[in-house]
């Protein structure tokens, strides 16, 4: 029913109030009124909780996840129930992270097993669209077309599961197999048939970032005691081979050579991810 610091022993209420000091002298300048916890700002959606350390953010929590909530909504995270957590502390720049995240340049060389499953990865774009052979007169709609290579269902080593799938989802978000959504800069979602993949990034110091990645199933997958080992070493392997080449690439920002790069014209959510860092920065 209380806080207690571990340096001092400063005891709170959990209101946050400031309610014993042991061993300080005494002192007619001191208000315990005036060192409270700090205010911040707290909100839950999905079964998750999350925390803004401004006491009044420009933006409530609910524009900041703006589309995320409907995008997400028949998989109702509130439910499901974590059945994986991979944390790993990488040493990169939370940026170097992101920018990974944000291209599927990279894709042919480091991820052979996803471009199996998701065949556009294999030609190193994010959309079918991006490829030079798209005709955009006769190419399906985008917003339609599955995403899986023909006859998968989710990511795994051969694209099957015989995990049960969510139980509410639609016709649509079957065909496509996934779902991604992004909270800059702390997490993202992607959303299969039978699992959720969520990522939390956290900086640590300019050239160390701690990423978690969860993996929640529908309640009957855990509580039934199905085998979720199929998605869940399809993602570590995944994560390991993002994570991997994160640190190549910051290990090679070293160089006293090296001023600056280039984006190639598939990388343009990476350029859309700069420019909003640049944004807040000025």
């Amino acid at each position: 029913g209380r806080i207690v610091c571990p340096y001092h022993a400063w005891t709170y209420s959990l209101d946050g109030k400031l309610t014993h000091t042991p061993w300080r002298l005494s002192s007619d300048d001191f208000h315990p009124d005036d060192f409270g916890l700090y205010d911040v700002s707290v909100g839950e959606w999905g079964g998750n909780v999350f925390v803004n350390l401004s006491r009044s953010p420009a933006l409530t929590l609910d524009q900041r996840l703006a589309e995320i909530p409907s995008l997400f909504g028949n998989w109702h995270l509130e439910s499901a129930v974590s059945g994986f957590k991979y944390e790993k502390e990488v040493n990169c720049n939370w940026k170097i992270f992101w920018e990974n995240f944000t291209e599927c340049y990279h894709c042919p060389g480091i991820h052979p097993e996803l471009c199996q499953v998701v065949p556009r990865y294999g030609n190193g774009v994010v959309r079918s669209s991006d490829h030079p052979d798209w005709d955009e007169q006769t190419g399906p709609d985008l917003e339609a077309e599955p995403r899986l290579g023909d006859g998968m269902v989710t990511w795994s080593d051969d694209g099957q599961t015989d995990l049960p799938f969510f139980p509410y989802l639609s016709s649509y978000e079957k065909r496509v197999g996934q779902t991604f959504g992004t909270l800059m800069p702390s997490c993202f979602f992607a959303a299969h048939v039978d699992f959720v993949r969520l990522g939390y990034i956290t900086p640590l110091e300019p050239e160390r970032t701690r990423v978690v990645i969860e993996c929640l199933f529908p309640s009957e997958t855990i509580e039934s005691g199905f085998d979720i080992s199929s998605a869940t070493r399809f993602i570590e392997r995944l994560t390991n081979q993002d994570l991997r080449v994160c640190e190549l690439n910051q290990r090679g920002l070293r160089s006293h050579r090296h001023m600056q790069g280039v984006l190639v014209p598939q990388e343009y959510y990476t350029y859309q991810f700069q420019q909003w860092v640049r944004s807040r920065l000025l």
